[in-house]
Protein backbone atom coordinates (compact mmCIF):
# COMPACT_ATOMS: atom_id res chain seq x y z
CA UNK A 1 0.00 0.00 0.00
CA UNK A 2 1.85 2.99 -1.10
CA UNK A 3 1.52 6.27 0.59
CA UNK A 4 -0.55 5.16 3.15
CA UNK A 5 1.72 3.09 6.33
CA UNK A 6 2.30 5.99 7.84
CA UNK A 7 -1.13 7.28 8.47
CA UNK A 8 -1.71 4.15 9.97
CA UNK A 9 0.60 3.28 11.32
CA UNK A 10 0.76 7.07 13.56
CA UNK A 11 -3.07 5.59 13.67
CA UNK A 12 -2.38 2.24 15.94
CA UNK A 13 0.94 3.77 18.16
CA UNK A 14 -1.88 6.65 19.25
CA UNK A 15 -4.34 3.56 20.05
CA UNK A 16 -1.88 1.77 21.45
CA UNK A 17 -2.74 2.96 24.96
CA UNK A 18 -6.06 2.09 24.65
CA UNK A 19 -7.52 -1.02 26.48
CA UNK A 20 -8.66 -3.01 23.25
CA UNK A 21 -6.98 -6.20 21.61
CA UNK A 22 -3.97 -5.56 19.35
CA UNK A 23 -5.85 -7.36 16.45
CA UNK A 24 -8.70 -4.26 16.85
CA UNK A 25 -6.31 -1.51 16.49
CA UNK A 26 -4.25 -2.38 13.22
CA UNK A 27 -7.95 -3.40 11.82
CA UNK A 28 -8.77 -0.25 12.94
CA UNK A 29 -6.04 1.92 11.19
CA UNK A 30 -6.21 -0.19 8.01
CA UNK A 31 -10.42 0.71 8.40
CA UNK A 32 -9.08 4.86 8.65
CA UNK A 33 -7.21 4.39 5.72
CA UNK A 34 -9.77 2.99 3.80
CA UNK A 35 -12.17 5.51 5.14
CA UNK A 36 -10.33 8.50 4.65
CA UNK A 37 -9.38 7.58 0.90
CA UNK A 38 -5.65 6.44 0.99
CA UNK A 39 -6.78 2.55 0.31
CA UNK A 40 -9.40 2.51 -2.57
CA UNK A 41 -12.07 -0.17 -3.35
CA UNK A 42 -10.36 -2.77 -5.44
CA UNK A 43 -6.86 -2.17 -4.06
CA UNK A 44 -5.23 -5.20 -2.03
CA UNK A 45 -4.66 -4.78 1.63
CA UNK A 46 -1.56 -5.84 3.38
CA UNK A 47 -0.95 -9.46 3.65
CA UNK A 48 -0.56 -11.18 7.12
CA UNK A 49 3.00 -11.17 6.59
CA UNK A 50 3.03 -7.45 5.88
CA UNK A 51 1.37 -7.20 8.98
CA UNK A 52 3.35 -9.28 11.08
CA UNK A 53 6.08 -7.31 9.77
CA UNK A 54 4.82 -3.55 9.96
CA UNK A 55 3.78 -4.13 13.95
CA UNK A 56 5.70 -6.91 15.08
CA UNK A 57 2.98 -9.20 16.05
CA UNK A 58 2.12 -13.19 15.57
CA UNK A 59 0.62 -14.23 12.86
CA UNK A 60 -2.80 -14.99 14.58
CA UNK A 61 -2.76 -11.31 15.61
CA UNK A 62 -2.45 -10.51 12.04
CA UNK A 63 -4.79 -13.39 10.85
CA UNK A 64 -7.76 -11.67 12.91
CA UNK A 65 -7.01 -8.16 12.06
CA UNK A 66 -7.98 -9.11 8.37
CA UNK A 67 -10.81 -11.02 9.54
CA UNK A 68 -12.47 -8.63 11.38
CA UNK A 69 -12.50 -6.20 8.34
CA UNK A 70 -14.07 -9.51 6.14
CA UNK A 71 -16.84 -10.12 9.21
CA UNK A 72 -17.71 -6.37 8.75
CA UNK A 73 -17.62 -6.27 4.80
CA UNK A 74 -14.97 -3.98 4.53
CA UNK A 75 -12.61 -6.56 2.71
CA UNK A 76 -12.92 -9.96 1.04
CA UNK A 77 -10.42 -12.58 0.36
CA UNK A 78 -9.82 -14.17 -3.48
CA UNK A 79 -7.88 -17.68 -2.41
CA UNK A 80 -4.68 -17.30 -3.98
CA UNK A 81 -4.45 -13.68 -4.68
CA UNK A 82 -4.95 -11.73 -0.69
CA UNK A 83 -7.46 -9.26 1.14
CA UNK A 84 -8.82 -6.03 -0.76
CA UNK A 85 -10.90 -3.26 -0.14
CA UNK A 86 -14.99 -4.43 -1.06
CA UNK A 87 -16.11 -2.83 -4.19
CA UNK A 88 -18.77 -0.32 -3.57
CA UNK A 89 -22.10 -2.43 -4.50
CA UNK A 90 -25.28 -0.33 -5.34
CA UNK A 91 -27.69 0.50 -3.44
CA UNK A 92 -31.47 -0.74 -3.89
CA UNK A 93 -34.80 1.05 -2.54
CA UNK A 94 -37.10 -0.80 -1.13
CA UNK A 95 -40.93 0.76 -0.22
CA UNK A 96 -42.71 -1.02 3.18
CA UNK A 97 -46.57 -0.59 3.09
CA UNK A 98 -47.92 0.66 6.17
CA UNK A 99 -48.44 -3.32 7.36
CA UNK A 100 -45.25 -4.53 6.43
CA UNK A 101 -42.74 -5.29 9.34
CA UNK A 102 -38.73 -4.86 8.71
CA UNK A 103 -36.78 -6.70 11.28
CA UNK A 104 -32.45 -6.72 11.14
CA UNK A 105 -31.19 -10.20 11.43
CA UNK A 106 -27.88 -12.12 11.04
CA UNK A 107 -28.10 -14.53 8.26
CA UNK A 108 -27.67 -18.47 7.98
CA UNK A 109 -24.68 -19.62 6.11
CA UNK A 110 -27.03 -20.37 3.03
CA UNK A 111 -28.43 -17.17 3.06
CA UNK A 112 -25.64 -15.42 3.25
CA UNK A 113 -24.39 -18.10 -0.22
CA UNK A 114 -27.96 -17.24 -1.81
CA UNK A 115 -27.69 -13.40 -1.25
CA UNK A 116 -23.62 -12.87 -1.92
CA UNK A 117 -22.85 -11.26 1.03
CA UNK A 118 -20.03 -11.75 3.52
CA UNK A 119 -19.90 -12.73 7.20
CA UNK A 120 -20.85 -9.64 9.33
CA UNK A 121 -23.26 -7.94 7.08
CA UNK A 122 -26.73 -8.80 8.36
CA UNK A 123 -30.28 -8.92 6.28
CA UNK A 124 -33.50 -7.56 6.36
CA UNK A 125 -36.05 -9.82 6.78
CA UNK A 126 -39.54 -8.01 5.14
CA UNK A 127 -42.81 -9.56 6.26
CA UNK A 128 -45.49 -8.97 4.65
CA UNK A 129 -49.35 -10.10 5.78
CA UNK A 130 -50.06 -13.06 3.82
CA UNK A 131 -47.00 -13.29 2.03
CA UNK A 132 -43.71 -15.59 2.89
CA UNK A 133 -40.87 -13.49 4.45
CA UNK A 134 -38.32 -11.29 1.67
CA UNK A 135 -34.54 -11.04 2.56
CA UNK A 136 -32.46 -7.82 1.48
CA UNK A 137 -28.77 -7.41 2.30
CA UNK A 138 -28.53 -4.11 4.73
CA UNK A 139 -25.45 -3.32 3.25
CA UNK A 140 -26.85 -2.54 0.20
CA UNK A 141 -30.68 -1.80 1.27
CA UNK A 142 -31.97 1.11 2.03
CA UNK A 143 -36.15 1.31 3.16
CA UNK A 144 -38.76 4.03 2.58
CA UNK A 145 -42.25 3.81 3.80
CA UNK A 146 -44.69 3.66 0.60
Amino acid sequence: MPGSTTNGNAYIVKFMSLDVPLYVRIAAGLRKQILAGEVSPGDRLPTEADLIRRYSVARETARKALELLRREGVAVTRQGLGTFVREALPMERLALHPDDEAVSRMPTPDERLALGIGEGVPVIEVRSPGQKPSLYPSDRTVLTVA
